[in-house]
């Protein structure tokens, strides 16, 4: 692979594109400065107050074929609507547990197997319920396999809960296995905290 060497002082206009390099190079620089002057200590030093950080985006199955990463590898999983990193050995979410998978459990709660509760309020208040055993692959569609290839469906809508860091959250399931904010809300995915907090 060609090696581009870019002396300090090329870039001065506060961007770097294709126009200015081999887009095939492998560009070395000592230290980068996007914003700013570069820090002392920092190989890439990124100072904004418009701007964020943009890493790389793909899904589970793209991040997965990702031969030999090496650890602190940084992304973001589209699919589940987070960022993983590459510990050595294994893909992690930022809290340290397994990374998604693209195809995950739904952790959703009814009245019985197959049944909602019949109000949100209903939901809210059960101390217990029946884990539906549905998964989703971070659209509005739940499935009752976990390659999530079967979508699951109902005798009827209703509303089932869901737990996400000590919140409890309400969803309307419809008869399809559609995931929507309330009844007559919009559709959503379990990747967010879309659903209505029970307060």
């Amino acid at each position: 692979m060609a090696r581009t060497q870019i002396p300090g002082n090329q870039i001065s206009d506060g961007s770097l594109t294709g126009d200015d390099i081999d887009p095939t190079a492998d560009v070395q620089v000592g230290s980068l400065a996007i914003g700013s002057s570069a820090d002392s200590v920092a190989a890439l030093t990124v100072t904004s107050t418009s701007k964020g950080l943009l890493p790389p985006r793909m899904t589970p199955a793209q991040r997965d074929a990702i031969s030999s990463p090496p650890a602190g590898l940084l992304l973001y999983d589209s699919t589940n609507n987070e960022l993983n990193y590459y510990n050595g050995s294994a893909w992690k979410k930022m809290d340290g547990s397994a990374a998604g998978t693209g195809c995950e459990s739904a952790s959703l709660y009814g009245q019985s197997s197959g049944t909602g509760f019949s109000s949100a309020m209903n939901a809210c208040a059960a101390g217990s319920g029946t884990d539906q055993g549905w998964y989703h692959d971070g659209s509005s569609q739940l499935y009752t396999d976990s390659s999530c290839s079967n979508a699951a469906s109902l005798s009827s809508g209703g509303y089932f809960y869901r737990t996400v860091s000590a919140t409890k959250y309400y969803y309307y399931v419809t008869s399809g296995g559609i995931v929507k904010t309330g009844q007559y809300g919009s559709t959503t995915n379990l990747n967010t905290t879309d659903g209505q907090s029970c307060g």
